[in-house]
Parts: C-alpha cells; sequence; structure tokens
C-alpha cells in the first residue's frame, strides 16, 4: 500500500516505544541510523484537506521518525530492518515526544538532549538527509 505521510519505510511492530534515537539499523545491505523524531506540519493538513491533520497526528504520539544513511547500499523486497546497536536505549522517540510537546520544561531533559546533539547523534531538521534510494 503506497504512503501517505511522506514516508520511505513502513515498519509494522516498530513503535515510537521500542524505537531509539540513535538506533542502528541493518536494511539489506544498507546501514541506517534513527536520528530524531518525526514533526508532522502544514503540508499533511493540505494532503488530507484537514486543517488539523498535523496536529491530530501529533496528539496520537505516532508520527514516526527519521534515519540517516551510515553505509548506502541496496535492499531488495524481502530485506528485513534489524537493529544492530543501540547506544540510547534510554532515548526511545516517545521520550522525545514527551520533550518536545508535554514537558518542554524539564531543564534536566533539555540538557541530556542536548548532549546527543553535540555528540552527533541527534540531528537538527536542516542537517538531515534521507534518500529513497539510500544512497
Amino acid at each position: 500500500m503506497p504512503g501517505g505521510f511522506g514516508e520511505n519505510l513502513s515498519t509494522t511492530e516498530w513503535t515510537e516505544t521500542n524505537v531509539c534515537v540513535g538506533d542502528v539499523v541493518r536494511f539489506g545491505r544498507v546501514l541506517l541510523q534513527v536520528n530524531q523524531g518525526r514533526q508532522p506540519c502544514w503540508k499533511l493538513n493540505c494532503r488530507f484537506a484537514q486543517p488539523d491533520m498535523a496536529l491530530r497526528l501529533q496528539s496520537s504520539r505516532r508520527s514516526g521518525w527519521y534515519y540517516r544513511v551510515l553505509e548506502a547500499g541496496m535492499a531488495e523486497p524481502g530485506d528485513f530492518l534489524r537493529v544492530v546497536d543501540r547506544p540510547r536505549p534510554e532515548w526511545s522517540i516517545e521520550r522525545l515526544y514527551l520533550l518536545f510537546y508535554c514537558e518542554t520544561h524539564d531543564g534536566n531533559e533539555l540538557a541530556s538532549m542536548a548532549a546527543m546533539l553535540t555528540r552527533g547523534i541527534l540531528h537538527h531538521p536542516a542537517q538531515i538527509s534521507m534518500s529513497s534510494t539510500f544512497g
């Protein structure tokens, strides 16, 4: 089924509660890294002709995440996504979501998130490069 939300990959059993920032994922010959949670924007409102669609997706806490390509390669039908490293098991995408939208004044959490930015684990949206061809 084609994606409706701009996704390049869709998965089952992978959710914001069990995917972590920094996860390194093998997909065929491609090596990816989860580098931030997805933040829905106004484009969804236009795409679905619903003025509150981005907010509805954000409120569902199921908005997804972005990968960056660590090693370019090919993936084929039947290849599975497999976590090969989890350097930040305490930083689920859900935790990041809660910090961005619910616990926005938690200084300790913000400092911890900022430390990931400085170590290159979490990336600002302007630094993300994602390609459907993984290369």
